[in-house]
Parts: structure tokens; C-alpha cells; sequence
């Protein structure tokens, strides 16, 4: 039998409590990990890249119409993590791990630009 393991515990152990976590940020860290995994393991065949994520994002358009008022407040998180109100891009931007090939490229100005 499996040990019990207070997950918590230890992570508050490992960082001698100088991390701020309460049960919200650790539910949303757990189901965006949640939703992640299985997103990439089954509608992405165990492996996501921007090709991938592009066509998921197309067939589940296909079926429900994605609309602005859905993405808005995800949108806006995003622009103001990676960008300016001036639209400059922030440090951060650059710490994206954008693959060199085309098409990552391709999403990665897309980004910068929209």
C-alpha cells in the first residue's frame, strides 16, 4: 500500500514557508494541469505544438462558435502578463519558449502583433 503524502506539507516544508499558497491558487494551478494533460493527451495525440493546438482550436470552433465574449477576460489576463498598455512587450514575453521552427515563428509574431 501507498504511503499517504501530504502534498502540501512537503511544499511548504521544501520552500520554509515562504510561499504564499492558498487553496485557490492550488486548485487553479491543479486544474489547469488537469485540463492540460488530458488536452494534450487526448485530443493531441500526447503532443501539442501550434499546428496541433490550431487545429484543435478549429474543430471546436467548428462545432460551437468561439466568441469574443468567451476569450475576453483570458485574453485580457494574457496581454496584460506579456505586454505593456503601450503595447510593448515585457521581459516575460521573451521567457516564451517558442520553438525555431516556421510556424511557432509564425505564431510568435502573431502574438506580438495582435
Amino acid at each position: 500500500m501507498i504511503k499517504q503524502f501530504d502534498e502540501i506539507d512537503w511544499i511548504m516544508h521544501f520552500f520554509d514557508n515562504s510561499v504564499d499558497l492558498t487553496s485557490e491558487s492550488i486548485d487553479r494551478v491543479r486544474n489547469f494541469s488537469l485540463l492540460w494533460n488530458l488536452f494534450e493527451t487526448f485530443a493531441r495525440n500526447k503532443y501539442a505544438d501550434i499546428n496541433s493546438i490550431t487545429a484543435a482550436v478549429e474543430t471546436i470552433n467548428s462545432r460551437e462558435e468561439i466568441t469574443n465574449g468567451f476569450m475576453s477576460d483570458h485574453l485580457e489576463y494574457f496581454s496584460n502578463r506579456y505586454f505593456n498598455t503601450d503595447g510593448s512587450q515585457k521581459d516575460i514575453f521573451d521567457g516564451l519558449k517558442f520553438r525555431n521552427r516556421r510556424n511557432d515563428q509564425i505564431a510568435k509574431e502573431a502574438v506580438q502583433h495582435a
